[in-house]
């Protein structure tokens, strides 16, 4: 089985999410709506730090990251870059707690694949089309579109 994140994992053992996030509540919230949503479509890890992330990507079978800006071993726009530069061609959606708009187009920019304001209603359904759509996308900008 290939590493390149596609839709079709979703149908043969899950998505592999790798889930950055430290804090317990938001953690166990994520997870719940996804594995309510569909059971089996994703596979979730967790990270709670930056350092612990880069390990867990470089070791492997991620498909898409959920990368929460602040952890206690980095904060804000450095976050992603680091994480990023780790994640190679793995899609990386940006969790926040904060709804800055600017920030949220930065980090688009810079190349993560969505921006997802933490605290904000999010159901399963979208959360699981927000995943799929920026494998999706990722996949889309590797091999080109015309």
């Amino acid at each position: 089985m290939s590493d390149t994140p596609t839709i079709e994992r979703e149908q043969s053992g899950g998505i592999r999410i790798l889930l950055v996030e430290d804090d317990d509540g938001c953690a166990l919230l994520l997870k719940t709506v996804l594995t309510r949503w569909r059971y089996g479509a994703f596979t979730i890890r967790r990270a709670e730090t930056l350092a612990s992330a880069v390990l867990m990507v470089a070791e492997g079978g991620v498909d898409i990251i959920l990368l929460d800006l602040g952890l206690p071993d980095s904060h804000g726009v450095n976050t992603f870059a680091r994480m990023h530069t780790a994640a190679g061609q793995v899609p990386i959606v940006v969790l926040s707690g904060s709804d800055d708009e600017e920030l949220a187009t930065s980090m688009i920019k810079q190349g993560a694949q969505d921006f997802i304001v933490k605290g904000t209603a999010v159901d399963g359904s979208s959360l699981a089309r927000t995943i799929r759509y920026a494998i999706l996308r990722c996949h889309a900008s590797r091999v080109g579109c015309e």
